[in-house]
């Protein structure tokens, strides 16, 4: 799944999404703790979905809606979509059309990294985190020596 993941990081990179819908909303990022957003919208959007967060395909296409206000972390909105943490961007709806275009800072290193197989955002295919946080756990607990036979002398 390499080179499909690196294309999906390359993807997450960016997000230009074109809006379509009725709303009024407007929204600043640069970084997480400098953003803010208020309105509401109920739209569909074209483009670049922007950061996954998760391990999903980033389709071209899909519904955006949110409502509310958030300044900073201080978040009474809904339906956000995910941001990376470190993304410089805006967002504005004004009646039927709008943008949400940004750039993830954080994802550039994921997709750096990704080329010599370092997933940081874990959100590459092909893995199975849990399973690998599993092993990890208990590689450093080590085995009993008597191979986990309790004795009773």
């Amino acid at each position: 799944m390499y080179v499909p993941n690196r294309v999906f990081d390359l993807m997450d990179i960016f997000r230009v999404r074109l809006r379509v819908g009725p709303g009024i909303s407007a929204g600043v990022r640069a970084t997480r703790p400098l953003s803010a957003y208020l309105g509401l919208h109920s739209t569909v959007f074209a483009g670049l979905p922007g950061p996954r967060g998760a391990r999903e395909i980033p389709w071209p296409v899909g519904f955006d809606l949110r409502s509310g206000a958030q300044a900073s972390v201080a978040d009474v909105s809904k339906g956000a979509p995910y941001y990376d943490p470190l993304e410089v961007g805006l967002e504005v709806q004004p009646l039927i059309v709008g943008v949400n275009v940004g750039i993830g800072v954080f994802e550039i290193l994921d997709f750096a990294a990704g080329l010599l197989c370092i997933d940081l955002q874990h959100d590459d295919f092909g893995r199975d985190y849990a399973q690998q946080e599993s092993a990890d756990s208990t590689q450093g607990q080590g085995a009993p020596a008597d191979g986990g036979q309790t004795r009773t002398d």
